[in-house]
Parts: C-alpha cells; structure tokens; sequence
C-alpha cells in the first residue's frame, strides 16, 4: 500500500514538473513562425508545415524536434484555396484545393490558446506545374467461393455381423467451386481542354474537364508544359473459387480372429472376413474466372487554341483482365481394409480430383475519339 501511494505520488511530482517546465517555456517565447517542407504546392496536393519559435534567451525551439508544445498549444484558422488535413502536437499538414486559379494561396493563421499576442500568418503560392492522375476505373468482380470438402466415410465396425468387419462407407463429392464475377465496364467520358487565364501570372493555363457516364466530374488546371493521365479501365473478373476436396473412405471393420477357448481346443470356428475400405469421394470442379470489364471510350474535344495539349495526354482504358481458373479439389483416399481372420476386405479406391476451372477472357480496350471543340 505503502509503495503504491509512494509510485503515485512521484508520478504526480513527474507530472506537474513537466507542466510547470512547459508553462516556464511558453513564458519565455518571444515570437514564432510557420514554415512548411516546400516553397510552394501543386494544386489538390498536401503540405507539412511545422512551427519555430524564438525565446527571449535567445533559444530556437521547433514544434517537430525539440519543443514541449506545438500546434494543439494554438488557434488554427485557414482561409484561400486550402483546408486541414491532419493536425498533431508536432505537424500541421493542409489540403490546396484543385480549383485554385481565382485564389491561389492558402493562408494560415496561429495563435496562442495562453498568450494570444503571440501569433503568425504564413502565405503558401499554389502552383499548376505537375501531371494529375484521374481515377476513374471500373471495380473488379468479387472472387468465387470455394466449394466445401466432401464429407469423409465412416469406419465400418468390427465383427458386425457373423463376426465379419463391416465395410467402411464412401466418401461423399467435394462440391464445385462457384464462378469469380466478372468485373465491371469502365464508365465512358468526355474529356473538355481549353485555355482560361490565370491573372496572377499574367498567363494562360489548361483547363480540362472530365465527364464520366456514371455522373462523376473532375476538373484540373495545369501549366502547357504539364500532363494529366486520363484512367477509365474496365475492372478484372474475379477469380473462380477451388473446387472442394473429395472425403476419404471409411476403413473397413476388422473381423474376428481364431480365438482358443480353453487350452485343450485348437481354435473357435467363429471367425470373420475383414471389411472392404470405402471409396474416396470425387473432388470438387474448380469454378470459372469472372470475364474482365471493357474499357470505357474517352471522347475529347478541344478548343483550337489548345490542341497543342493533346501530347500531354495519357489515356488508360484497357479492357480489365480475365480472373483466374479456380483449381479442382483433390480427390478423397480410399479406404483402408479390415483385417479378418478368415482374409482380409479389398482397400478402398481413391476418388478422381475435380477438373480445373476455365480462365475469363479480358475485356476489350475502349475506343479514343477526337473532336474540335467551338
């Protein structure tokens, strides 16, 4: 009881001697500032920023080494073209928005909780220099279930009737694996390039829009020397589910014996034929792989002054690929014989294991199509 009172009591020391070393630190801050890993972020990307402060004896703490506090220790505001990803005590990463051509900064405001006269705003440029990546492929098909085993023959029992081994029981069929699902078309799009002006630069960036059948948008600005990849790939065929195993055969029972009665008899008359092992069960057909997804078409149009764009284009919409065969079972083991005293029963015969499934066929690659936009 002693000890623990004394365990609690020094933790508690621990404690308020951290709290009161924080609380001498935060005293002691003169200024801070928010710096971030890069001068600048590409559009739709994220940032890390961390915090430095300057003490009044003259030290430099950072909220991502050596410093006791950090940003939990402040009021966070962000205003512009940019929002919180993920904040800890040490890091604070924000998310720029894609359309951030009318307001291309994002401003980060921070102020202390204790001492609000100690505060920062930081100004992060936002940037069009890059390549984008548009996701928008079909699902692939789920796989198929495999098929249950077989379940395995009972053991026949021994000296049954006239004291001959019954003969084990067959094992039953492993069932068929189900067939993979096949995999989802890729949605078609119509893909829109133009130029629009970008004021701050005193410049024109690319404006490409991208409408997909299933009704999903994208929109992204970039430089003329960036490049988009454009995706809308059909999904795979999932794959075919294994075929069960076959169950085993039962062994068959053991037959009597010659057993002496007294010691003056040679042996009893009684004895028996061992039992014949039951046949193993057949395994299970593996399933058919699911057929892959066609690719979706991708149709663009482009305004006259921005075919020259066209190069930095990239298009993926690939059929997706057939799902694999699902094996077949293997097949249930005989049985074994029983052993009797007048001969032994026939072992069992092993099953046939179940026949591999068939693979699904890809799907088509969709077509590309180019027209003038006016």
């Amino acid at each position: 009881m002693v000890k623990s009172l004394l365990f609690a009591l020094l933790i508690g020391l621990s404690f308020n001697s951290f709290s009161m070393r924080k609380k001498k630190q935060l005293e002691l801050i003169e200024s801070c500032q928010i710096f971030a890993e890069k001068k600048s972020v590409f559009a739709g990307m994220n940032i890390p920023t961390f915090l430095a402060f300057n003490l009044e004896d003259g030290q430099q703490l950072y909220s991502n080494k050596n410093a006791k506090f950090g940003f939990k220790d402040f009021k966070i505001s962000i205003e512009g073209s940019g929002q919180k990803h993920w904040r800890s005590k040490r890091k604070l990463t924000v998310a720029s928005y894609y359309n951030a051509i009318n307001d291309p900064y994002i401003r980060i405001k921070v102020q202390m909780i204790e001492r609000p006269e100690i505060e920062h705003t930081f100004t992060i440029p936002i940037h069009f220099n890059g390549t984008y990546s548009v996701y928008n492929s079909a699902s692939s098909g789920s796989s198929g279930v495999d098929g249950q085993r077989g379940r395995e023959g009972h053991n026949g029992r021994s000296e049954y009737s006239h004291h001959n081994g019954e003969d084990g029981g067959y094992g039953e069929f492993g069932d068929h694996g189900f067939d993979g699902r096949d995999g989802n078309n890729g949605s078609n799009v119509k893909v829109y390039v133009s130029l629009v002006d970008f004021p701050r630069d005193n410049t024109e960036l690319v404006k490409i829009q991208s409408y997909y059948s299933d009704g999903a948008t994208r929109t992204r600005y970039l430089t003329k020397t960036g490049a988009i990849n454009i995706y809308a790939e059909g999904g795979s065929g999932g794959i075919g589910g294994n075929g069960g195993r076959g169950g085993d055969g039962g062994d068959g029972g053991k037959g009597a014996f010659k057993v002496r009665e007294t010691e003056n008899e040679r042996a009893c008359t009684n004895e028996g034929y061992g039992g014949n092992g039951g046949n193993g069960g057949y395994g299970g057909d593996g399933g058919r792989g699911g057929i892959g997804g066609n690719g979706g078409d991708v149709s663009f149009y482009f305004a006259d002054n921005a075919w020259f764009f066209k190069n930095r284009i990239s298009i993926y919409n690939d059929g997706g690929s057939g799902g694999s065969a699902g094996c077949g079972g293997k097949y249930g083991s005989g049985g074994k014989s029983g052993k009797g005293g007048k001969g032994n029963g026939a072992s069992g015969r092993n099953g046939r294991s179940g026949m591999n499934g068939e693979s699904g066929y890809s799907g088509r690659t969709g077509n590309v199509y180019y027209y003038n936009w006016n």
